[in-house]
């Protein structure tokens, strides 16, 4: 009965809700809006520095409240999250979701989904 009331609990909240609202967008979207969006690569530095998304930003998933202080001039602007799995990324959207940013997404299939499908890839660090 009290498991029942927490999912209950849980699916009701507001930031459940709220990331459900905001879907995630597949590569070939990424591709075309990419000078409109702030595409956040959220792994660790090495996987970063393996090969991540043209243009992304790296900000690793255990850093975003100390980027928070320049990240929130993007609050209203759209911004896509991606990691190895989409864990880490889903972690970062319902953070920056509850923290008052208004159009945070989820690249579909995350990095292995980008690579798939052969699209450009960039090595190195920031």
């Amino acid at each position: 009965m009290r498991i029942s009331f927490l999912v209950l609990m849980l699916i009701g909240s507001p930031l459940c809700v709220a990331a459900d609202e905001h879907s995630g967008m597949t590569q070939q979207q990424v591709m075309e809006q990419r000078d409109q969006l702030l595409i956040i690569d959220v792994r660790g530095e090495e996987e970063y520095a393996q090969g991540h998304v043209p243009g992304a930003l790296h900000m690793p998933h255990d850093q975003v409240d100390a980027n928070l202080p320049w990240l929130s001039e993007y609050k209203d602007k759209k911004i896509v999250l991606y990691c190895r799995t989409g864990r880490r990324s889903g972690m970062v959207q319902a953070q920056l979701l509850e923290k008052g940013f208004t159009d945070v997404s989820l690249l579909k299939g995350d990095m292995p989904g980008w690579e798939s499908a052969g699209l450009p890839i960039e090595k190195g660090s920031q």
